[in-house]
């Protein structure tokens, strides 16, 4: 889900980088197609999750979503923020 909604906003540059950190934006812009790979279980509470995760199976970023219902299966993208120096 969180997947599919970044290569969505991947073409929405003023979308993206409301999101994302300077960094973070640029290295999903440059690539192709975004694979996400969440690399712990939800580190938030209540109706924000929190992931540890991989783009592109390169550097870390921290992913909050915004949890759409009771039970979290829809999302909403709401920061990536890259973990690590700039």
């Amino acid at each position: 889900m969180a997947q599919t909604q970044l290569n969505i906003l991947k073409n929405q540059p003023n979308k993206l980088k409301r999101i994302c950190d300077k960094q973070t934006y640029n290295q999903i812009r440059k690539a192709r197609q975004i694979k996400l790979s969440f690399t712990t279980d939800n580190q938030g509470g209540s109706g924000i999750a929190y992931y540890p995760a991989k783009i592109n199976h390169s550097k870390y970023y921290g992913i909050t979503l915004k949890i759409n219902s009771e039970i979290p299966t829809k999302f909403t993208l709401v920061r990536i923020r890259y973990f690590g120096k700039h």
